[in-house]
């Protein structure tokens, strides 16, 4: 799925050279908060996990970004015409914009456009075969911009059928979204294996309770995402439920059509030895060991 080890993040223009274009007019930021700040109130973290559009139910979006360093990961799960599920993701990099009077958008801030190529991987490794490297097709640029620490629009390249999507964060209980209770002890976000790059998966734990997906690939080569849960985490380190294979959902085309179809897929397990490192069984296999992802 995502080519992670030839990620390189780009250099960004830093705030301190614009510090300096502008006069020393702004104090130097502090560390990315979810607050703002008096000079800059739209210093503010978007939040990391699952991401959806309620008028377009059936898709979803996986996000992770680290705007005080100006990258972000996304991963979205949709359908193909052919009804079948399909993904996509995209590495962004966040573009330097303009001083406002209410502070200065930089890399750290919300409103800050993040932009990329938006690549569709195919001829991966399946959920029960051995490693085979993915292929990554560019199918233009993406940009997605925070509104607040949970909205944001993603615009979609021309190539696709739709033009804009308004996001928010998706509650994995409830209408609420949740923190992760302190003493679970896996971190949300993205993770892989090393050893086995081109395919991923995504845990976001809000309260106990965790939502899955494992983005991977058919036998035919293309590209599939299985989904588990919301479940409740078995322990604070360990997690098991089926997975759930889900067809004919919203298309970029038809993106308020869902005639969602699930099948089950098999099952899957992790084990957390720590907030960054387990283990995944998939389908009852071998113990895959996964680390958590942090090169965009």
């Amino acid at each position: 799925m995502f080519v992670f080890k030839k990620i390189i993040a780009a250099t960004f223009l830093s705030y301190l050279a614009m510090h300096s274009m502008i006069g020393g007019a702004f104090a130097d930021p502090p560390a990315p908060s979810t607050t703002g700040t008096t000079q800059d109130p739209n210093r503010i973290m978007p939040d990391n996990g699952w991401w959806w559009a309620k008028t377009e139910p059936g898709r979803g979006y996986s996000i992770e970004a680290k705007l005080g360093t100006g990258t972000a990961f996304i991963a979205t799960f949709v359908y193909g015409n052919n009804g079948k599920s399909a993904w996509y993701a995209a590495v962004l990099n966040a573009q330097p914009t303009s001083i406002i009077a209410s502070g200065f958008y930089g890399p750290f801030s919300i409103s800050t456009p993040l932009t990329g190529d938006l690549m569709m991987y195919s001829g991966g490794q399946t959920l029960g075969g051995a490693f085979k490297a993915a292929a990554g097709t560019n199918v233009g640029k993406i940009t997605m911009t925070f509104t607040g620490q949970t909205t944001g629009t993603i615009d979609w390249p021309a190539s696709l059928s739709k033009t804009q999507t308004q996001i928010s964060r998706y509650p994995v209980v409830g209408t609420t979204v949740t923190a992760q209770d302190s003493n679970i002890v896996p971190q949300s976000g993205w993770w892989y294996t090393p050893a086995e790059g081109g395919r991923g998966y995504f845990f976001e734990i809000q309260g106990s309770t965790v939502f899955f997906a494992a983005y991977m690939y058919r036998t035919d080569g293309t590209a599939v995402w299985y989904i588990a849960g919301p479940v409740a985490m078995t322990t604070p380190s360990s997690m098991a439920a089926n997975l759930i294979e889900v067809a004919n959902g919203p298309t970029f085309a038809t993106p308020t059509v869902n005639n969602g179809v699930s099948t089950n897929a098999g099952s899957m397990s992790a084990s957390f030895t720590s907030p960054t490192s387990g283990t995944i069984i998939l389908n009852g296999g071998t113990p895959i060991p996964i680390t958590r992802y942090t090169g965009f």
